[in-house]
C-alpha cells in the first residue's frame, strides 16, 4: 500500500529505509548495524550452531523454548517453577520491586541457592576472594551489587530456563553444563565440541546478547 504524508511510515519500515538509505552511501553502514545486533536476532539456536551461522532453528519452529526473562523468575508466583535450584524463603511479606538492597539480607530466612554454588568465584563487588553472599534471586534484584553484574543477571536465568524440561515438544538450547561454561569462559567463550578461532570466540557482551535475545521468542 502507498505511503501518504496522513499514513506516516511504521517504526519498523522507516528504520528500514533509513538503513537502506545510509547503505547507499557506503555498504559498510548496513554491515555495521547487522553485525551489532547479529547475536541478539530472535532465533532459537545453539551457541554452536549460532557461531557457524546454521539458520535451520528458527523463532516459530516447533519445539523452541526461548527462555524466560529474569523478571519472571524473580517473582514470587514463579518459585515452583525453580527446577533443582532452591528460591528463598522471607521472615516476612517482601515485595520484590521494592525491596531495597540494605534490607536484602534481613528480608529473608533462607537465600537458597547461592550463585557461587553454581557459578564458581562469584562475588560481590569489593569482596576480595569470599564466596557470595547473595542468592540467586538476589542476583535478580541486585545486580549492580555483583562484580560481571550483568553477566550473572542472565546466566542465572538461562540456568533455571535449561532446568525446565516440560514436554518432549519443548526445548531451551542451552544446557545447565552449557551455561556454566558460558561463566568459566566469559572473556572468550566457545561451545562444546566446536573448534573456535580467536575471533569467533565469545566475551561477555556476546554472550548476553545471545541469552537475552531469546527471551522475546514465543513460548509454547
Amino acid at each position: 500500500m502507498k505511503t501518504t504524508e496522513s499514513q506516516p511510515l511504521s517504526r519498523p519500515d522507516a528504520l528500514r529505509r533509513k538503513l537502506f538509505r545510509g547503505a547507499a552511501g557506503g555498504v559498510g553502514v548496513l554491515l555495521a548495524v547487522q553485525a551489532k545486533t547479529a547475536l541478539g536476532s530472535g532465533t532459537c539456536q545453539s551457541p554452536s550452531a549460532k557461531m557457524s551461522g546454521n539458520l535451520s532453528h528458527h523463532n516459530h519452529q516447533s519445539g523452541c523454548f526461548g527462555g524466560r526473562s529474569p523478571g519472571y523468575w524473580k517473582q514470587q508466583q514463579h518459585f515452583n517453577s525453580w527446577v533443582g535450584t532452591i528460591p528463598p524463603t522471607f521472615n516476612a511479606n517482601v515485595n520484590e520491586d521494592s525491596l531495597k538492597w540494605e534490607d536484602y539480607s534481613s528480608s529473608i530466612s533462607n537465600p537458597g541457592t547461592l550463585l557461587n554454588e553454581v557459578f564458581t568465584g562469584a562475588k560481590l563487588k569489593g569482596v576480595a576472594d569470599a564466596p557470595i553472599s547473595i542468592s540467586f534471586w538476589g542476583a535478580f534484584l541486585f545486580k549492580q551489587e555483583i562484580d560481571d553484574g550483568d553477566l550473572l543477571f542472565h546466566l542465572a536465568a538461562a540456568w533455571l530456563n535449561a532446568g525446565l524440561t516440560p514436554p518432549p515438544e519443548t526445548q531451551y538450547p542451552l544446557t545447565r553444563f552449557e551455561v556454566q561454561k558460558m561463566w568459566v569462559e566469559r572473556t572468550s567463550y566457545c561451545p562444546t565440541n566446536v573448534t573456535c578461532s580467536s575471533t569467533s570466540r565469545w566475551g561477555k557482551q556476546e554472550i548476553i546478547d545471545y541469552i537475552e535475545g531469546m527471551y522475546d521468542l514465543p513460548h509454547l
